[in-house]
């Protein structure tokens, strides 16, 4: 009686299988969210300044991706930039308290989007595109 596989039998199932990994990886790739193609497609630059009213400045610039908010550029320059950034938050509301460590009793940061200025509170409801300038400001009482 003979058992186990042939060597021959065993190479098909192999080969078998493998074909049925690559199927499955070509078909992954296929259903790709649309949204994802549409996020690489909206790349473009923004640029974030940060003052801190005495005549010190940092910049950064940097990629932007659809549904990028003012909070996600901000979080994204203190990586590149090592500072830290004080919050507190819920609901898609953020209250910046310190960046990089200055803040009250300093002063009160303000953020301003291509010259306008919007509410503190809601940086991260605040959607950002290619070319626009993020101005955060420290005003000193």
């Amino acid at each position: 009686m003979k058992t186990g596989f042939s060597s021959k039998k065993t190479l098909i199932i192999v080969a078998v299988i493998i074909a049925a990994l690559v199927g499955l990886q070509i078909y992954s790739l296929s259903l790709s969210p649309k949204q994802n193609q549409q996020d690489i497609a909206d790349v473009g630059n923004a640029r974030l300044v940060l003052d801190w009213g005495n005549g010190s400045r940092r910049m950064f610039e940097g990629n932007t991706i659809a549904g990028m908010s003012i909070w996600h550029a901000l979080i994204q320059s203190a990586k590149a930039g090592n500072f830290e950034v004080d919050y507190e938050g819920d609901d898609g509301t953020i209250k910046v308290e310190k960046i990089a460590g200055v803040g009250e009793p300093e002063g009160k940061w303000f953020f301003l989007l291509n010259g306008q200025e919007v509410n503190p509170q809601e940086i991260a409801l605040e959607p950002i595109k290619e070319g626009d300038v993020i101005e955060i400001k420290l005003a000193t009482q």
